[in-house]
C-alpha cells in the first residue's frame, strides 16, 4: 500500500517582526504540504526566512497570520502541555553547528 499522507501543512503562513516601527516580513503567505516518506531541502540566503519557517512548523513560534497543521491538527489551538507533547512525539530537529 503506497498511500501518501500529509504530515505538515501550512496555509497562508505569514510572520513579521516589528522593531523601532520598522516591519520586516520573514514569511509572506507560505502554502506547503509535506508528505510521509518525503525529503525536502529548504534553501536560501541568510535572512530569507528558513529558520522562521522551521520555528513555525516546529511549534516554537506562532505565525502573525495563517495556520500550521501537524497531522491535520492546528497547532495554534493546542495548550502549552499539548504543544510539549507534540514537540516530544511528532517533531525532531537536527541543529547545524557553527
Amino acid at each position: 500500500m503506497n498511500t501518501r499522507r500529509v504530515i505538515v501543512r501550512t496555509v497562508g503562513l505569514k510572520k513579521h517582526y516589528v522593531k523601532n516601527a520598522v516591519v520586516t516580513e520573514a514569511l509572506r503567505g507560505l502554502d506547503i504540504e509535506l508528505y510521509t516518506r518525503e525529503f525536502i531541502a529548504v534553501m536560501g540566503p541568510s535572512g530569507s526566512g528558513k529558520s522562521t519557517f522551521f520555528n513555525m512548523i516546529g511549534a516554537l513560534d506562532r505565525p502573525s497570520t495563517g495556520r500550521v497543521f501537524i497531522d491535520e491538527v492546528d497547532v495554534a489551538q493546542l495548550t502549552a502541555e499539548e504543544l510539549a507533547y507534540l514537540r516530544c512525539h511528532k517533531i525532531g530537529y537536527i541543529f547545524q553547528s557553527y
